[in-house]
């Protein structure tokens, strides 16, 4: 059940969405009736005790619904690369049938942080990013790279959530998120893709799973997602102890999703669960892949060697060893600061990685990662080889997220001139 304030909330934005459909946006000014109005409902409601109504401050219910009220936002910024075998699929796709993207955009629309012009903009970005990936169900060995850049908490998690909504409604089965390089940071983007993908927590030592408010919508069917990590900070990461558990998953069935701290312990662990998921009759797993790298720029880079020409980082190499385990990937990076990123050598083919018993080792025998197990020696000699030749420079589309006259950045808080264009 909601909070007296979700509740609040909820009807608020419910009214202010019937000025759209009466054929005109809300203005700042019509907010406070509003609130008004709804306050009066809610008093009125003996299913809310005014004891805790006593608690919400109606000025501040006021202002956060005045600051979602945008009536300007920019436009997504494109750039990418032509002629590279891409096929354009989105346009010839029926998403009214989408549910994992109709249920969260009306979760979104529910939110005291979201305006409807904002989300909209949201979901538009999101097929911008989702059209330049590869349609999950073409045939044939591919992949795709990009990177997504916006300003410093202006909603990236909010945008890769809707990717990742889209791509499961479209047909990506396997959801890997890197979230940071610690236990909190990855914990806090579990705990936000539970919120507005799962639509369901997952168990603590001291809590049970429960529905979150996304997982309450009613969209006339159970959306189901296998998620292999969990909220816990410490032990919620992926660990070899949870390979049995999870062994007689199928990808092919309900979309499955993995938040993975930037850990050479965890990348590794995943890397050999997923090379015992390789069947015996392929050499990579067919089922398609969504790779999102949280903050790109921390961690992911080879800093070892801009050339390109020596042993990789070992982080940077076992990012690039995972997509290697799969024949169709997409790998999507975000960041607020993409220098880094866009700065990748794409031309390091003279990696030097190479199968040594059963390991995975660099030039100096330092180990990147294990491939114990009956693994195929034409099996082993792919995966190698895809490693080094594709490193993470976002080869296919650079896409500038847009920012909406409500975002307080370095723009407002420095006094830039309207002239200086900060969207590129």
């Amino acid at each position: 059940m909601l909070s007296t304030e979700q509740e609040i909330f909820r009807r608020c934005q419910a009214r202010l969405r019937a000025f759209k459909e009466q054929g005109k946006y809300p203005t700042r000014e019509d907010v406070p009736s509003i609130v008004n109005f709804v306050f009066q409902q809610i008093e009125s409601d003996p299913a809310f005790l005014n004891e805790h109504l006593k608690h919400i401050i109606k000025d501040d219910v006021i202002e956060k619904l005045q600051s979602n009220i945008t009536t300007k936002i920019g436009s997504t910024k494109v750039l990418e690369a032509k002629n590279n075998g891409h096929l354009e699929w989105l346009q010839n796709k029926d998403q009214s049938k989408w549910l994992f993207t109709k249920r969260y955009k009306s979760y979104l629309l529910e939110q005291p942080g979201f305006g409807e012009i904002f989300a909209e903009k949201i979901f538009d970005a999101a097929d911008a990013i989702l059209s330049r990936l590869e349609d999950p169900n073409r045939g044939g060995s591919w992949r795709r790279q990009g990177l997504v850049f916006g300003n410093v908490q202006s909603g990236k998690t909010t945008s890769y959530s809707a990717v990742i909504n889209k791509a499961v409604d479209a047909g990506y089965k396997i959801i890997i998120v890197l979230g940071g390089l610690n236990n909190n940071l990855r914990a806090q983007t579990q705990v936000a893709l539970e919120e507005n993908f799962v639509g369901k927590t997952t168990a603590t030592d001291d809590t049970k799973p429960e529905n979150t408010e996304l997982g309450e919508i009613d969209i006339g069917e159970e959306l189901k997602v296998n998620v292999i990590t969990k909220r816990d900070e410490k032990k919620g990461d992926f660990k070899k102890s949870d390979f049995n558990a999870f062994k007689d998953i199928e990808f092919s069935n309900a979309p499955t999703l993995f938040v993975v701290k930037k850990n050479t312990s965890s990348l590794g662990n995943l890397i050999s669960y997923f090379q015992s998921k390789i069947k015996d009759n392929e050499e990579q797993i067919s089922q398609p892949l969504l790779l999102i790298d949280d903050e790109c720029d921390h961690g992911s880079i080879n800093t070892n060697d801009p050339d390109g020409t020596t042993s990789p980082t070992k982080l940077n190499g076992q990012i690039r060893g995972l997509m290697a385990h799969f024949t169709k990937c997409s790998y999507v990076a975000y960041t607020a600061t993409p220098f880094a990123n866009i700065f990748i050598n794409p031309d390091n083919a003279n990696l030097k990685i190479s199968v040594q018993g059963d390991f995975v080792k660099d030039e100096n025998g330092d180990v990147i990662w294990d491939m114990k197990g009956k693994i195929k020696r034409k099996r082993r000699e792919k995966i190698i080889k895809d490693t080094q030749d594709n490193d993470l420079f976002p080869r296919d589309f650079v896409i500038n997220l847009p920012v909406s006259d409500s975002y307080i950045g370095a723009k407002k808080i420095f006094n830039i001139p309207d002239f200086v264009d900060e969207d590129f």
